[in-house]
């Protein structure tokens, strides 16, 4: 644990002193200020309307200076009851004119930058620059006094300044024991004394003062708690928007809540079933029964084409020439598909069998493209006349109107609307949504789920849930929201149970029930077979096993399937050969066939995957308050 302290100071200095550097460096100099000169007025409404003149002495020729302010400012308050707060409060310049100069002004990372001269132009010597504008703050949502606290010398001048003086006139004026309370802070940002000998003369309508000698990144800031009430018609953020759409995400929350308790749904019956359906594949099978194509559902119509005669399967020793649990399948075309076959069972027959015989082990990486398109063309058989539900879309836009709503209500929220908001309430809104989507994705899964998906989902619901009341409670900790914690809790919780179910939107069509109680009737059977009925069916048909084992593949319960025949006398399939006679069970034919198929083609596939990702504060200091800032040359 030492070691690691150490490796993290060390880290810590490091980036702390390349920092430094980047500030340090961040302006080339060439110029100093002989004179600076601040007048402002502090107007009731909290605004301050400030004229600076800057007399700078060029020693290297630069198109002029720029000026930048700081927008965002923390004030710790008294809020009443003993108990004080850091508040945040962001704050606005208007009215920005530079007398006899060209400038320009920008807006970035809570700064706000004026740019004065020509970048055609160079000049040098001595030049004036005459900069007036407003510089707004809000109202300070403190009830038990207001606070004057503003810097006429921000911490941000890069260069010595010889001369400064300041006048700061107050549209009302202070009372006697105001003025006596009145602070001078001056020096580096965050103190607070008046390091910088700063000769003051504070009246009830006006301060002013001067100091010379000011060395880089020094500030002065006038500091003054007056009197509740001293401000009147301050700027303030309207509650309207928010509670608005607070109100609007909370009743298409409860609207689709009630919509998901009173819709009727339609359930399929579960019948006794022994066989797969009729003319259906395995792999559509796997689609119906969890509306899913999955790469399960297409390795399974290996074997269900070795039991139609499109193909065999022969055991092969491995590269290093092992057999048995080692070996390796090859597979050879017997003969083409008919005509008519579906363009996915073309599709994978075709890019398995480009070379004949084929070597699984081999499979060339254009495999795993084919495969995909093999993919997307068995959940393209699924749409018109044998779509499988309606409502998913209808499902989705609810939720996503809910969560837009609820997404503004927090990102408007702020009294200081500062982009943090923003983002507090897309990463909240967002991880509602994909809970929401990840139930309609997962609709019709439930039923057929195995445990370790099971696992997998309740932890994906856990971590989105988290993630979403962890932040809007960091999004309300500093008391800089409208509302309260529980407000926003309360709408969450409400988007957290519609999206936990708002699978019950989703409707099955006709088609799909058709089949659907067939194919958990015949997951059912697999699952509990009785060693008679099996032995029955078994002296009917042969090839029973076989027939149903792709079935059984996208169920997920193939190696369950295969421990039912454990003592039942299976006969190997006379598409399946190459093997030792010896070790021969339905048992260990599954796990053959399992490993042989899935892991090259699995194994595959997600190289193709990787490969693809981869080219993809205190009460009153110098330097703080309204104002302040610097600049520099450029």
């Amino acid at each position: 644990m030492r070691k690691i302290k150490s490796l993290f100071l060390i880290g810590t200095v490091f980036v702390l002193c390349l920092f430094s550097f980047v500030i340090v460096g961040a302006d080339e100099g060439g110029y100093r200020i002989e004179d600076y000169k601040f007048e402002g007025t502090y107007h009731k409404n909290n605004t301050v309307s400030v004229e600076e003149t800057i007399k700078v002495q060029f020693t290297e020729s630069r198109h002029g200076i720029y000026r930048t302010m700081p927008l965002f400012m923390e004030a710790k308050r008294d809020v009443g009851d003993g108990k004080k707060e850091v508040l945040k409060y962001q704050n606005e310049v208007k009215d920005v004119n530079v007398e006899n100069w060209n400038y320009s002004t920008d807006v970035e990372d809570n700064y706000y930058d004026i740019k004065i001269g020509n970048r055609n132009e160079y000049v040098d010597g001595t030049q004036t620059y005459k900069i007036s504008y407003t510089y707004v703050m809000p109202d300070d949502r403190v009830k038990t006094g207001d606070l004057i606290f503003y810097s006429v010398l921000g911490a941000d001048w890069n260069v010595d300044i010889e001369h400064f003086a300041f006048d700061m006139k107050f549209e009302e004026a202070l009372t006697d024991k105001e003025v006596d309370n009145f602070k001078v802070y001056s020096g580096a940002f965050g103190g607070e004394d008046n390091s910088l000998d700063v000769q003051c003369d504070i009246t009830n309508d006006e301060v002013s003062g001067e100091t010379t000698g000011i060395a880089p990144r020094q500030a002065i800031t006038l500091y003054c708690p007056v009197h509740e009430g001293y401000f009147v018609g301050a700027k303030s953020v309207s509650k309207t928007i928010p509670m608005v759409l607070l109100i609007v995400a909370v009743a298409l929350a409860a609207l689709l809540l009630l919509y998901i308790l009173l819709k009727k749904q339609k359930k399929a019956v579960q019948t006794v079933e022994f066989y797969p359906p009729e003319g259906m594949s395995s792999a559509e099978v796997g689609v119906i029964i969890d509306e899913m194509a999955d790469d399960i559902d297409l390795i399974s119509l290996i074997p269900w084409w070795g039991e139609k005669g499109y193909l065999t399967i022969e055991e092969v020793p491995d590269k290093k020439g092992r057999e048995g649990k080692h070996a390796s399948l090859l597979l050879h075309k017997v003969k083409e598909l008919p005509a008519d076959a579906p363009l996915y069972q073309r599709t994978l027959f075709d890019a398995l069998f480009a070379t004949n015989p084929r070597n699984l082990d081999d499979l060339p990486r254009s495999f795993s493209d084919s495969f995909s398109s093999a993919k997307q063309n068995l959940g393209a058989e699924f749409r018109g006349e044998k779509q499988l539900s309606t409502g998913k879309v209808k499902a989705g836009a609810l939720l996503f109107l809910a969560c837009a709503a609820y997404f503004g209500a927090l990102a408007t929220s702020s009294m200081i609307s500062l982009k943090e908001n923003l983002i507090f309430g897309a990463i909240s809104a967002i991880a509602v949504l994909a809970l929401g989507l990840f139930r309609l994705v997962s609709y019709g899964q439930d039923k057929v789920r195995t445990k370790g998906k099971w696992v997998t989902y309740c932890i994906a619901l856990l971590v989105l849930v988290a993630v979403s009341i962890g932040t809007i409670f960091v999004a309300t900790a500093d008391g800089d929201t409208f509302f309260k914690f529980p407000v926003y809790l309360g709408v969450v919780a409400a988007l957290v149970i519609d999206g936990l179910f708002i699978g019950r939107l989703v409707v099955p069509t006709d088609f799909k029930l058709q089949y659907y109680g067939k194919l958990l009737g015949l997951k059912q059977f697999i699952k509990t077979a009785e060693i008679e009925k099996l032995q029955m069916l078994i002296d009917e048909d042969p090839s029973y096993f076989f027939n149903v084992l792709p079935y059984a593949m996208v169920f997920g319960l193939s190696d369950h399937w295969a421990k039912q025949f454990k003592n039942l006398k299976v006969k190997p399939p006379t598409w399946y050969y190459g093997y030792n006679a010896m070790y021969w069970n339905a048992f260990y034919f599954n796990s053959m066939l399992l490993s042989g198929l899935r892991d090259p083609i699995q194994h595959l596939r997600t190289e193709a995957m990787v490969k693809a990702a981869a080219s993809a504060a205190s009460s009153g200091f110098s330097g703080g308050g309204g104002g302040g800032g610097g600049g520099g040359s450029w």
